[in-house]
């Protein structure tokens, strides 16, 4: 009887936060002859500001093993089955970035918004009998923010060159009005 080789199955490719443990699951690896398997996982590629080295993924030589992203970037990794007679390989890719944080919040009674460290706006409230006033749809796209305020119907935000951009109801000129 011939011996079947292993069929091997790295997982799915992950994107998570640098500095969170991440999990490779290469228990999906089967082998048709029941052969017990040997496993073993490297590196093929870390970002080139990453000091990570095969000896830091831990349980390398299990189907699940873990490490920890130290920067941002892509990890492709590959885990190798064998099964005494032949093998298989199969690779992953993790992408590690940077984890979103809130810097400002700004709450009115009927909307509130909140700014990232990258300076972007993200924004949410309530329309009044079905109609939007705009503090929430009309919500900046771009980056670079570094405050931001709520009104009742509007919002207010001070970008990097010390601009100030508003939007939403205008009933009152609050949001053309503006130094």
């Amino acid at each position: 009887v011939s011996n079947v080789a292993p069929e091997c199955n790295a997982g799915s490719d992950q994107t998570v936060q640098f500095g969170d443990e991440v999990t490779l699951d290469g228990s999906g690896t089967l082998d048709d002859d029941g052969d017990t398997l040997t496993y073993s996982w490297t590196f093929d590629s870390v970002p080139s500001s990453s000091s990570l080295t095969d000896s830091d993924i831990d349980d390398s030589d299990t189907d699940t093993a873990t490490f920890t992203p130290d920067v941002e970037g892509e990890y492709e990794l590959t885990l190798e089955a064998d099964d005494g007679t032949d093998s298989c390989s199969d690779s992953v890719t993790i992408t590690a970035v940077e984890a979103q944080e809130y810097t400002h919040i700004a709450l009115s009674y009927l909307n509130g918004c909140a700014l990232d460290n990258g300076g972007e706006l993200a924004c949410w409230g309530a329309e009044i009998g079905g109609t939007d006033f705009g503090q929430v749809s009309d919500t900046p796209t771009d980056s670079g923010y570094t405050a931001v305020s709520s009104g009742g119907y509007h919002n207010c935000a001070i970008d990097s060159s010390d601009g100030i951009d508003c939007w939403g109801d205008d009933g009152y000129d609050q949001v053309t009005d503006t130094p």
